[in-house]
């Protein structure tokens, strides 16, 4: 009989925040790429947040970028439906809901496992 050992990596706060700033920092400077299309306030939000996250690199990092993105997907959602165009904003606010559910789900795993407080 052989047992597996559970192979995978505990979750790393400062590694988990790396990753989440680099990426909104990519998402801040889109906006500015397609002003047309997308809201440059929006995208310096984003951008601020992705640098205060690589600075800090607390866990409360997390919790803000799952509501904040929660936010952005809710008003792409709600936009959509009222102007009834650019339906692409639909799918674009249910992904971006999910991400931030995802940030919000690894906040509270770190918090359950106790891996570091802040």
């Amino acid at each position: 009989m052989v047992i597996k050992k559970n192979t995978k990596a505990k979750p790393n706060v400062k590694e988990e925040c790396k990753w989440w700033g680099i990426g909104l920092i990519i998402a801040g400077i889109i906006p500015f790429i397609f002003p047309e299309i997308l809201d440059v306030a929006t995208g310096v939000i984003v951008l601020i947040l992705g640098i205060i996250t690589l600075i800090f690199r607390q866990r409360w990092n997390l919790a803000l970028i799952g509501v904040l993105i929660i936010l952005i997907g809710v008003v792409n959602i709600i936009g959509t439906l009222i102007v009834q165009e650019q339906y692409e904003f639909l799918f674009l606010g249910i992904i971006q809901l999910l991400i931030g559910i995802d940030a919000l789900n690894k906040y509270h795993k770190l918090e359950k496992k106790g891996i570091i407080k802040g």
